[in-house]
C-alpha cells in the first residue's frame, strides 16, 4: 500500500468519527482528509503534482489546493 501525505490537511470530526477506535490510534489512519494542501516546489513538475491531486480527489478528498512555491 502507498501512503500519501499532503503538506497540510484537515479531517472534519464527522469523517473522523466514522473510524473505529483502533483505526484512530494508527500511526497513519486510513481516512481521506476533507481538505488538503500540496506545495509544489521548483523540483516538482506540474504533471506529477496534478496526478497526485487527482489521486487525492479519487480517494475522497473534497477540496484540494496546489500552491506553487518560488
Amino acid at each position: 500500500d502507498n501512503i500519501l501525505g499532503p503538506d497540510a490537511y484537515v479531517v472534519l470530526i464527522n469523517r473522523w468519527n466514522t473510524l473505529s477506535d483502533d483505526k484512530k490510534e494508527a500511526t497513519f489512519p486510513r481516512v481521506a482528509p476533507n481538505f488538503i494542501v500540496e506545495l509544489r516546489s521548483s523540483s516538482s513538475t506540474y504533471i506529477s503534482c496534478h496526478r497526485k491531486m487527482l489521486t487525492w480527489i479519487n480517494a475522497g478528498v473534497e477540496v484540494s489546493s496546489l500552491i506553487l512555491i518560488r
